[in-house]
């Protein structure tokens, strides 16, 4: 089943990548993108030669169409968020975008977030829909409810939480849309290793 590429070109989702993008412009190493679709992300980072970057996925189809848009200039691996086949500490920084809403729980979500600490030495960097914005939650709980796929808002301090217990910090947390915490659409949340 190949998805729908266009659904990757929403406003919050572009809103999402050029806030990674633009704190990811100081980092140097290997960057991994958990989820990284059809690549996307690759694109825009592009210009930064201090990165090295790889995908996972775990469609082959759009593995397949990274390939050929970044001409193999990116490393891709099939595979699932929960069972990264990478060593610990193997990235500097790990990134999952306009990913962690489909997973129906925060459970699940743990899960994915402590693989993705786990095989980073530095950084990740995630995005989640705002479940303390009473419009996100119910948008995204209506919508989980009526369509073939889960939609999930979660809340920032779950979020931090989950950083917490994998021996992380959240270094920052961009708000997307309104700069108010309970209005804001959503987060773009930088994780850092504790030293």
């Amino acid at each position: 089943m190949v998805e729908n590429v266009q659904s990757f070109h929403g406003p919050l989702s572009e809103r999402v990548r050029s806030q990674v993008v633009a704190y990811c412009g100081d980092l140097k190493g290997r960057l991994l993108d958990v989820g990284c679709g059809n690549g996307l992300l690759f694109d825009e980072l592009a210009s930064y030669a201090n990165l090295n970057c790889y995908g996972v996925d775990r469609s082959v189809e759009l593995l397949m169409a990274v390939r050929q848009r970044r001409h193999g200039e990116v490393g891709c691996t099939k595979g699932m968020m929960d069972q990264l086949p990478f060593r610990d500490a193997s990235f500097e920084a790990v990134t999952c975008l306009n990913t962690l809403l489909n997973i129906p729980s925060l459970e699940l979500v743990s899960g994915a977030l402590h693989e993705m600490m786990r095989i980073s030495s530095g950084h990740v960097i995630v995005d989640i829909r705002n479940g303390d914005n009473p419009y996100m939650r119910m948008k995204y709980w209506w919508h989980g409810r009526h369509a073939d796929f889960p939609t999930v808002a979660y809340r920032l301090r779950d979020i931090d939480a989950l950083f917490q217990a994998g021996g992380f910090r959240v270094e920052q947390a961009f708000p997307s849309g309104i700069n108010l915490r309970t209005l804001a659409w959503g987060y773009v949340v930088v994780g850092k290793r504790n030293r």
